[in-house]
């Protein structure tokens, strides 16, 4: 990855509909994994990110995506891992829904 995409801010990447590079981030004991962006979902104030797994992750299915939150706090951005099980449930039910919108209008 080159410098210039590690020095972007998150919400640059995030938005970018060109970009197709794996959105990588740190565990809890510093090993890089790698994400691919599936859908930027803004929910009342909040703006959520479904993200997919490249690598494995204990306890995570191949098939299975995380919920995070873009959370702001001085000009910064950083992704916030969702664990409230009701949220992360609102959260697909409002992917499937667009999906579902999508596939109707093809």
């Amino acid at each position: 990855m080159s410098e210039d995409y590690e020095e972007l801010d998150i919400r640059d990447i995030l938005y970018d509909p060109d970009n197709t590079d794996p959105i990588v981030m740190q565990d809890e004991n510093g090993k890089d994994i790698s994400f691919e962006q599936v859908a930027v979902l803004p929910i009342e104030k909040t703006v959520y990110v479904l993200l997919k797994p490249l690598d494995q992750i204990e306890g995570i299915a191949d098939d299975e995506m995380l919920v995070f939150r873009i959370a702001e706090e001085d000009d910064n951005a950083t992704l916030e891992i969702v664990t409230d099980r009701k949220l992360t449930d609102r959260v697909y039910e409002e992917f499937v829904k667009l999906v579902e919108e999508e596939d109707v209008g093809e």
